[in-house]
């Protein structure tokens, strides 16, 4: 079957030319005034802060009184938003992270200092925002964490005792002691809570007998590429899932599936994560 010879007039041709630039300056006009609209408000918020002598987050950074002071990125989980602080250049200085105990609405900022290892826990009870915790508190000095503000926060909100980062009082008292796992009914295996761990695969391993396992899953949401790794008992229950700050970070928040808490820690070595969140994992009698 011959093809069809089309031809078009020039008339037709300058048309079709003009409709496209049309709907090229359409979309672009379109694109400009969204941010525009953006930018906009962005200035009326710093401006209102600079009047106000307010701190406000606008465009993930933090404004004093309409001065830049730090940068907050924050990151949605169901509920809740995870954040992580850094310097105006960029330097991660932090992770804060909204816990709550037992599924109860006694709730408080977990603010986990990255050079330090310095935890603490300030009750979002006091009604106020992360961003006001982080400037009142003087916490951010150049290019990193002020050290007077740092023990300021640690002193006034220390961790309580027996919750999230340790093995609280109804767990265990003993520090070497033989457990069982899970408590429910099904296959139960018996290891130390002071005995290391390996991992063989997706199993976890100790004394060369298999505790657990385990999967690792690359996200990507938004951009933000991150690891996501599931750890499961002897009976395949989930026990707890730890989550990357992201891709390049040696940050995880791990929650735990019995009581459904959040733990902040910094591995040692980014490519044996798993281990190292394993052996975390049967030290504190989750797994």
């Amino acid at each position: 079957m011959p093809k069809p010879n089309i031809r078009l007039t020039q008339y037709q041709m300058k048309i079709i030319a003009t409709l496209l630039s049309l709907i090229c300056l359409t979309s672009s006009l379109y694109g400009q005034g969204y941010v525009d609209k953006a930018m906009k408000k962005h200035l009326e918020k710093v401006e209102k802060s600079r009047l106000k002598g307010k701190i406000i987050v606008s465009m993930d950074t933090i404004f004093n009184a309409g001065t830049p002071y730090a940068i907050l990125k924050s990151k949605k989980r169901l509920l809740s938003k995870d954040y992580t602080l850094h310097s105006l250049s960029g330097n991660e200085l932090a992770v804060i992270t909204l816990e709550c105990e037992n599924y109860t609405l006694a709730c408080h900022y977990a603010f986990t200092f990255l050079e330090s290892g310095g935890r603490a826990e300030v009750s979002n009870a006091l009604g106020s925002k992360v961003e006001e915790i982080v400037v009142e508190n003087n916490l951010v000095m150049g290019e990193g964490i002020n050290p007077k503000g740092e023990k300021k926060l640690l002193l006034l909100y220390p961790p309580k005792a027996g919750v999230s980062g340790g093995i609280t009082p109804s767990e265990t008292i003993l520090s070497d002691v033989l457990s069982n796992t899970p408590q429910n009914s099904g296959t139960t295996v018996r290891r130390r809570s002071t005995g290391s761990v390996s991992t063989k695969g997706d199993k976890i391993v100790q004394g060369g007998e298999e505790i657990g396992s385990y999967n690792t899953n690359t996200v990507n949401e938004n951009g933000n590429i991150y690891n996501q790794i599931s750890y499961y008992d002897i009976n395949g229950s989930l026990v707890a899932e730890a989550t990357q700050t992201s891709i390049t970070s040696d940050i995880y928040t791990n929650i735990t599936s019995k009581n459904n808490m959040k733990h902040t820690f910094k591995v040692k070595f980014r490519t044996n994560a798993e281990e190292e969140i394993a052996q975390y994992l049967v030290t504190n009698l989750y797994l």
